[in-house]
């Protein structure tokens, strides 16, 4: 339940981040375009101002901002497999586990019954040898 829980959080993360990088792309996309429009004036117009300083900066902050989100999207991604892996081990080890109760329970359950070619079954166990040294 937990890790049902947790991988869920997991993947509404996840999808988060996309939504945001892809947002940003969107951003980047329409910095772009203003720098290639700037660029496209006449040569005595195209000049280097504030406003060509401030896309560029843009520019290189958004491109800078999807690569920490993609390094996120990633690292949510590599969560995600390793709790499935997880969950798999954990389905498989409780398996075992469940089998191996079974059987001790059948073990328990198992009561003695004196074979009918004998006469009487013992009432003691035989003596165990003495310990080698």
């Amino acid at each position: 339940q937990y890790q049902r829980r947790v991988h869920g959080e997991l993947e509404v993360l996840r999808d988060r981040l996309v939504v945001k990088c892809n947002g940003r792309r969107r951003l980047l996309d329409v910095c772009f375009t203003q720098i290639d429009a700037r660029t496209m004036r006449p040569d005595r117009e195209n000049v280097v101002d504030r406003v060509h300083d401030a896309l560029q900066a843009e520019a290189v902050d958004l491109k800078y901002t999807i690569e920490q989100l993609m390094a996120l999207i990633k690292a949510c991604n590599t969560h995600l497999q390793r709790l499935a892996k997880s969950g798999q081990s954990i389905q498989s080890d409780l398996a075992d586990k469940t089998a191996s109760l079974e059987l001790d329970q059948k073990c328990i359950h198992v009561q003695y019954q004196p074979d009918s070619t004998k006469s009487q079954p013992p009432s003691e166990p035989p003596p165990l040898p003495p310990p080698k040294k």
